[in-house]
């Protein structure tokens, strides 16, 4: 007896979950700032944890709207038998856990038959501490029209504008 299934699989399907845990180690790191000061240390071992939850809430053919929370914690271990010098950077990240904590939205939709819009944006708070604040902030939004040509050819173009770390961006997309 023989059984063959057939599908096909959009490979462009966003996660609805995703848990991701990386370990890097045992590397090393060097400072010479004549403004911070020069110093060693090697990295016993650097760890991510990385927490994604996707909640879709509108799912049609023509319209699309879900929400995305996410949580990030990072962490650096350093191996203090090889530490050299009193570095407060390296003082500070030994042991800490550095957080990412966030919320983003989806929200895409048929403009036509051959055209579709899609909207995105997103509020995260980043930092050894979870606040909010202009140091730790990260606000985006960003908007990408898209036109198929024919069954082979989408193009699109669109613009982000994030503001994060006291700093603006504006740039373009083009797909």
């Amino acid at each position: 007896m023989m059984c063959q299934l057939k599908a096909q699989i959009d490979q462009n399907r966003t996660k609805i979950a995703e848990f991701r845990y990386k370990v890097l180690g045992d590397y090393q790191t060097i400072s010479n700032s004549e403004t911070f000061g020069n110093a060693s240390s090697e990295i016993d071992h650097e760890s991510l944890l990385k927490l994604k939850l996707g909640i879709p809430l509108v799912i049609r053919d023509d319209k699309l709207f879900g929400l995305q929370l996410l949580y990030y914690q990072h962490h650096f271990n350093f191996d203090d038998e090889d530490f050299t010098g009193n570095y407060d950077l390296y003082n500070h990240l030994s042991g800490q856990a550095f957080s990412n904590l966030g919320i983003r939205g989806l929200y895409q939709f048929d403009v036509s038959e051959n055209e579709q819009m899609t909207l995105t944006a997103g509020f995260e708070a980043r930092g050894d501490e979870i606040k909010w604040n202009r140091n730790t902030a990260k606000v985006f939004i960003s908007g990408i029209y898209k036109k198929k040509l024919n069954d082979r050819t989408k193009i699109g173009y669109g613009g982000v504008f994030a503001h994060g770390l006291k700093l603006t961006s504006v740039y373009p997309i083009f797909t």
